[in-house]
């Protein structure tokens, strides 16, 4: 039970940072970076 919590919370994790990612790489990279700066 555990385990599978884990790789459920590491599967979302990777589709999060996928999507972000791809956003990004896109034209958002930009925006985000004035945000951070």
């Amino acid at each position: 039970m555990i385990i599978m919590k884990i790789e459920h919370k590491i599967a979302c994790f990777f589709v999060v940072f996928g999507t972000v990612y791809f956003l990004e790489s896109i034209g958002g990279f930009y925006m985000t970076r004035c945000e951070f700066l």
